[in-house]
């Protein structure tokens, strides 16, 4: 089985991550972000070729897991992708949130050191519409939250895929918060 957590970005997706990974009946993806279902080249290769890219050592058995924030940035596209691959294997999918404007100043920071970002956050902000309309085809095909800093934080829209596509009992939500060491104590 899968357990797929589709984010949000900067909301503790690597934390939450790190921790489920060392239960000991769950295999974590080779790579935290596969982004499979989010990056069509990706997607195209086929579900096969997904398992033994990023499960390549997981015991028979164990729940397999990844960490993909695109995939909820990108829902409309991932949401019906996730249910058509794992038709047979619905997986729980967990969305982790955190203050939206608190999100997109940390998602506007992390692109400004990798080097992505050369405007202010208010200036980002206010152009964040026409760079996305302008860069719209590339950013989608790669799956790719680039300049998408409301967009991400826009949790509704961006949930109502999902909520469209699998039972409401396949989802799990937290908050940041929620990762607290006496919630899940590290050992």
């Amino acid at each position: 089985s899968f357990c797929l957590i589709i984010g949000a970005a900067k909301a503790g997706t690597t934390s939450l991550f790190d921790i489920l990974a060392h239960h000991p009946q769950v295999s974590g993806s080779t790579q935290k972000e596969t982004r499979f279902f989010s990056w069509d080249e990706r997607f195209e290769k086929g579900i096969d070729w997904y398992e033994r890219e990023s499960f390549s050592e997981a015991p028979a058995g164990a729940i397999r897991l990844e960490a993909t924030p695109a995939y909820l940035t990108w829902s409309e596209k991932v949401a019906p992708r996730i249910r058509q691959a794992l038709h047979d294997r619905p997986p729980a999918l967990v969305a982790i949130f955190r203050d939206p404007v608190a999100r997109a100043y940390s998602h506007y920071w992390h692109r400004v050191r990798m080097g992505h970002e050369p405007l202010s956050f208010t200036d980002a902000l206010a152009q964040e519409d026409a760079r996305l309309r302008a860069h719209w085809e590339t950013l989608s095909r790669e799956g790719n939250g680039r300049y998408g800093y409301a967009r991400a934080s826009g949790y509704a829209s961006r949930l109502r895929p999902f909520l469209e596509h699998f039972d409401r009992r396949q989802m799990h939500f937290l908050l940041q918060e929620d990762l607290r060491p006496d919630v899940f104590p590290q050992s």
